[in-house]
């Protein structure tokens, strides 16, 4: 059988992998940098306070990697790694090509004594500039347009501390106001219960937690203060539930609250995990509203013990670029977008986040979105690419009713449930890596619209169950080009629940179960794929209602046990297939009407083909030969229908049971049979 070739449909995505450069050579090579060294005012507005939690923080003494289990040495390397970043600070050469006509000074010997003084003063085309030291105030912007807002010195940053309030919150009039803000350290402290009005607390309180259901499978759980039953969602959120986590008024409890305008964050450090007020809300560093933000070269750091979230968004453009976010409790990065939102996350790091670590979801419908698109010029854009998502501790990125998605070369790798999920999702899915995850790689999932994402030249390796899961009704997905779909604990690419992917030219290999498995109520085209060394079956498929599975041009090989099992399957088509060298060739059992045809079977060490269990089958035109044992066995009142097949130097080349004996004539006649064959009252042989 020759080399399986591209279809059309693949050099279309050729072309677009070209347009597509994702090497390593693109990584930021980050400067080293001295530490952080606090210059304190001496005035009492800026008296240096003996605050052991603060100092923590500045010094790095903060230590989340307790809470994490012994013996996970890359988990410990990765937050080491973090710490050393952190403490660079990575301070970028920030070269804005703009004219300020004043410069604005906040410090001790200085005309401005608080930043919010120099704001209030600032005009358009003015720009901020802060003396190193401590500042506890709750700064607003509000109607400010063309302002920058940075450290006096670069190497030492400015540090704005607050608690109950915002460090910053942004308000403009327009969407096309800017602000850009650079080399500052943000520190929020919490959020005391006693100054919260107890209405609201009700309303907003929420916790996320995982939990282990009868099934054993993992759940998200969220669980509102005002209600006694749990609410309980499969792998993602519901999306009433995010719009309402916000009224309001919580964008008033966040490190910098962007209500409306455009705003730029630059090179800033953002942390959250000086955490000292018994909080029950939820505090993401970045709230992002109706507004368009960038967030570049920042570090935003949180606290496992509270209700972090590192950045959130609604109805928003966002862009983050070289970012690191990790250790928060709910989730690195939470979105919900519409059609006229584009997100962007590129050569960012989320890890060590409790929950997942990138969510987007839409409140608009994948179909009405499709429809729009038509005629609209606003659609929804999402672009994840270059980032590294590894070591959360829910899934690494869930996608929900996101339409046209790109998702290009990413890590996927170590997180606690699986490396992605996609439901009611399409675009492409290229050039990813999916790692040692513990549950899937990724996930595909059809609830309430289509799945029909592509998925190409991506790797999954070693996870601990399937390397891709498929499932849902109308789940039309495609696999197309994956290289390495293989080490996974259970199956490469496991496929139920009425899904009907596309699977063809990939390489499925060495998975710990089967290399596809397709069964409840589903089935597969598979086609011109190279599957082997999978060490239960290369293909099994079958179970009730799982009709009509093709299997096309495939090389089949090296299986412990059976380079094809079928069981209680109704249809399907088996052909032009090279099947050799594993155990059995192929195994139907309980079968009704499966169609084998034009397929090479050879080199087997028992069976080539067996019908067992009243199976039906038609066999047209196969070359069955130098297999170790049987070439065709049929048995238990089986029936098939044999003609043109090439059956020969077998060390048996058919061998019936009695109560299949009136096929003898028929296959001796209609077949080309070169060599010895048996009849027996009982197969005792198997």
């Amino acid at each position: 059988m020759e080399e399986p070739k591209k279809d059309e449909s693949s050099n279309l995505i050729d072309t677009t992998i070209k347009k597509v450069d994702v090497t390593d050579e693109e990584k930021k090579n980050s400067s080293n940098q001295d530490k952080l060294i606090l210059g304190m005012n001496n005035d009492e507005e800026y008296e240096e306070e003996e605050d052991e939690d603060i100092n923590n923080i500045l010094n790095d003494d903060d230590d989340d990697g307790k809470e994490r289990k012994k013996g996970k040495d890359e988990e410990e390397e990765e937050e080491e790694e973090l710490k050393e970043e952190e403490n660079e600070n990575e301070n970028a050469n920030l070269n804005y090509d703009r004219h300020f006509d004043r410069e604005l000074i906040v410090g001790k010997d200085y005309e401005f004594k608080t930043i919010q003084s120099a704001i209030n003063e600032a005009k358009p085309n003015n720009i901020i500039k802060i003396s190193p030291g401590i500042y506890r105030e709750n700064i607003t912007i509000k109607n400010k347009t063309k302002i920058d807002i940075c450290s006096l010195d670069n190497n030492d940053q400015a540090i704005i501390l607050s608690e109950n309030s915002p460090c910053m919150m942004i308000y403009c009039l327009e969407q096309t106001d800017t602000v850009q803000i650079y080399n500052i350290k943000f520190i929020h402290r919490g959020i005391r219960d006693d100054i919260r009005n107890k209405e609201l607390l009700e309303t907003e309180f929420f916790s996320w937690h995982m939990a282990h259901l009868d099934n054993k499978e993992s759940y998200f759980i969220y669980q509102f203060a005002n209600e006694i039953e749990k609410l309980e969602v499969n792998y993602v959120l519901d999306i009433k539930i995010v719009e309402n986590i916000f009224d309001e008024n919580h964008g008033n409890f966040c490190a910098i609250s962007i209500l409306k305008g455009t705003v730029s964050i630059n090179n800033c450090n953002i942390s959250l995990a000086c955490l000292t007020t018994e909080t029950k809300s939820i505090l993401p560093a970045i709230y992002v509203e109706n507004s368009t933000a960038i967030i570049e070269n920042t570090l935003i750091k949180g606290n496992k013990d509270y209700l972090t979230i590192g950045i959130y968004s609604h109805d928003a453009q966002l862009k983050i670029n070289e970012c690191k976010i990790f250790r928060h409790r709910c989730g690195g990065i939470v979105s919900v977008v519409n059609e006229k939102n584009s997100i962007t996350v590129q050569k960012c790091r989320l890890v060590l986040n409790q929950g997942c670590g990138l969510l987007i979801m839409s409140v608009v419908g994948k179909s009405t979105l499709k429809e729009k698109a038509k005629g609209a010029k606003d659609t929804l854009e999402l672009n994840i690419e270059k980032n590294s998502i590894e070591f959360n501790e829910g899934s690494g990125m869930i996608l929900k009713k996101c339409f046209n998605a790109k998702i290009i070369g990413n890590l996927f790798v170590s997180n606690l449930l699986d490396g992605a999920e996609l439901t009611d999702c399409d675009g492409f899915v290229m050039m990813n890596n999916f790692e040692k995850n513990k549950r899937n790689g990724l996930v595909l999932e059809a609830i309430e619209e289509s799945n029909e994402a592509k998925i190409f030249k991506n790797k999954f390796d070693e996870n601990y169950k399937n390397g891709i899961d498929i499932l849902g009704d109308n789940n039309k997905c495609f696999i197309n080009q994956n290289d390495q779909i293989s080490g996974n604990y259970l199956n490469g690419i496991y496929v139920h629940n009425k899904a009907t992917p596309e699977i063809k030219f990939n390489k499925i290999f060495q998975n710990y179960h089967h290399g596809i498995l397709v069964e409840n109520n589903s089935s597969a085209l598979i086609e011109q794929n190279k599957i082997y060394e999978n060490l239960r079956t290369n293909i099994s498929f079958g179970g009730q209602l799982t009709n009509n599975t093709r299997i096309l041009e495939n090389e089949i090989y090296n299986s412990r046990n059976e380079g094809i099992y079928i069981v209680d399957a109704e249809g399907g088509e088996i052909g032009n297939n090279k099947i050799y060298n594993n155990n059995e060739g192929m195994i139907l059992i309980r079968c009704k009407d499966v169609f084998i045809y034009c397929n090479e079977i050879y080199k087997n060490m028992r069976t080539a083909i067996l019908l067992s269990d009243q199976s039906t089958a038609t066999l047209l035109k196969n070359e069955i030969y130098e297999n170790c044992f049987i070439g065709l066995l049929v048995r238990d009142s089986s029936q098939g229908r044999f003609k043109d097949n090439l059956i020969r130097q077998n060390v048996i080349q058919f061998y019936l049971s009695k109560d299949c004996l009136n096929q003898k004539k028929y296959i001796i006649k209609l077949n080309d049979v070169q060599g010895r064959h048996e009849v027996a009252d009982y197969c005792s042989i198997f």
